[in-house]
């Protein structure tokens, strides 16, 4: 996501898949920094950041009997203040548009579910996109579609 809240690239995998196996999927080369959750957070990580120049700002993460220092704490308030407008898009899809769980079966459908919904148009069409999707899933679903929407 990039400071806009655009969303440049995304990876869909099975649940088992921990979001951290994905960090080389998901930099594109061009990063000057690295603003992600503790989840990130290792040597390797820090290694290829550094192979590449980019600023790392993974938040960190205490360990049993090595808990964080007051300075590291203090770097990851400073850190999630950033992440948050990076995050920002993924609950508006979860919260507003439905997308907060998958609804179909097989990483191809549900790629190309979220792929329309964060590439597929400008910010100003998403809106349009999500509701036709919401309707195609009610379709599948079984789900009358004249009463989507009734509640909002």
């Amino acid at each position: 996501v990039d400071e806009d809240g655009f969303i440049h690239r995304q990876s869909v995998t099975l649940g088992n898949v921990h979001d951290s196996q994905e960090r080389d999927t998901l930099l594109l080369g061009d990063e000057t920094a690295l603003y992600a959750d503790a989840a990130y957070s290792s040597q390797q990580t820090r290694d290829k950041l550094a192979k590449y120049g980019i600023d790392d700002q993974v938040q960190r993460k205490g360990y049993r009997g090595k808990p964080l220092s007051e300075e590291e704490q203090t770097r990851n308030k400073v850190i999630a203040v950033t992440r948050a407008g990076g995050e920002r898009p993924f609950a508006t899809y979860k919260r507003h548009y439905g997308l907060g769980r998958t609804r179909f079966m097989g990483l191809a459908k549900n790629a190309t579910v979220y792929g329309l919904g964060y590439h597929g148009c400008e910010h100003s069409q998403r809106s349009q996109v999500f509701n036709a999707l919401r309707h195609t899933r009610a379709k599948l679903c079984g789900v009358n579609v004249s009463k989507i929407g009734e509640n909002h």
